[in-house]
């Protein structure tokens, strides 16, 4: 298990690719001034980019169930090593080995949960990455890390047309394709696919479809530096973020960098190692020891408080994912 490394060139400019429909708009420019940024892309967004033959310098992936393959099943998988792939520790471990690249790993801290501050004080070598509910926050929180150049935005709509929510290419479109019939042609009964859809304003003046939940993704994203953060899409609902048009992307992209990526990785001066298998097994005994107090609660051996205070280290049993629209 390995952080992730540093960029040699971390002023570089970079761009941060989701899978959202606006992805398609902006393939022109990335393909032409691929030599003048680092290209950080989410994994719903890999097998569109490869059609096009655009490889990322990262990829990140953060989903921690098998539905993550389908994102590597067109034209994403077994990337080379000059990818890095940027998982986190709870992605599956199957979607891993298919992703290919060079992997290193992080770890977001979706909830207060203890168990975090253990691996912390234990060691762990991974990247702690603030929670941000979307793949593409992350991506882009990752990339302000990594670069102190511009960052620009492709693909993080947060907002959909009616019938299309993702760029050709993503496994949502291909999958809307895949269940098309004569009977249910592209886009009948598929303008409202998300509880909740509604119409609102772009930046542009068009109307688009969102939901309670992607407006907060775009609240959350405005959080971040947005000194250094420009969007290229002109239908976006991130208003509080500065729109590059494609002139000022060719202005900020169009002097290739001085050479391909490399990576570098930091050893610091007194290493911390981090035991999995002893941090595995003094996990085990916290088990055991709720285990221990149930059973002695059940036969009235044991008081209450004593089990409640041995649960309290294991909260992500009983945590809900806070997925939750933002107030």
């Amino acid at each position: 298990m390995l952080p992730p490394p540093s960029p040699s060139d971390p002023s570089a400019p970079a761009v941060v690719a989701g899978a959202g429909e606006s992805l398609e708009k902006a393939i022109p420019w990335m393909r032409e001034l691929r030599d003048g940024y680092r290209l950080i892309a989410v994994d719903t967004a890999v097998g569109a980019l490869a059609d096009f033959g655009l490889r990322p310098d990262y990829l990140i992936l953060l989903e921690g169930q098998i539905v993550n393959y389908l994102d590597f099943v067109h034209g994403g998988h077994h990337l080379p090593p000059e990818v890095c792939v940027v998982a986190d520790i709870t992605s599956a471990p199957s979607v891993m080995r298919i992703a290919g690249g060079a992997q290193c790993h992080v770890l977001s801290r979706f909830a207060d949960l203890r168990l975090f501050d253990r691996l912390a004080a234990a060691g762990l070598p991974a990247l702690f990455l603030q929670p941000a509910g979307s793949v593409g926050i992350a991506a882009v929180y990752f990339a302000q890390l990594m670069y102190h150049g511009p960052t620009i935005l492709t693909g993080l709509d947060f907002s959909f047309r009616a019938g299309k929510t993702h760029a050709r290419g993503t496994p949502a479109h291909l999958l809307s394709l895949l269940r098309t019939e004569r009977t249910h042609p592209i886009g009948i009964g598929s303008g409202h696919p998300f509880r909740g859809t509604h119409h609102r304003p772009a930046r542009d003046g068009a109307t688009v479809l969102t939901t309670a939940v992607l407006e907060s993704y775009a609240r959350t994203l405005a959080t971040l530096d947005r000194d250094r953060l420009l969007d290229s899409n002109p239908s976006g609902i991130t208003g509080e973020i500065a729109y590059a048009d494609e002139r000022r992307i060719r202005d900020l992209l169009g002097t290739p960098l001085s050479a391909p990526q490399r990576l570098h990785r930091k050893v610091p001066d007194t290493p911390t190692r981090f035991d999995a298998l002893d941090f595995l097994r003094s996990e085990q005994a916290l088990l055991d020891r709720v285990q221990s107090g149930c059973r002695a609660i059940a036969s009235g051996n044991s008081p209450a408080e004593t089990w409640r205070t041995n649960l309290r280290d294991l909260d992500y049993l009983y945590v809900d994912f806070p997925d939750e629209p933002a107030p």
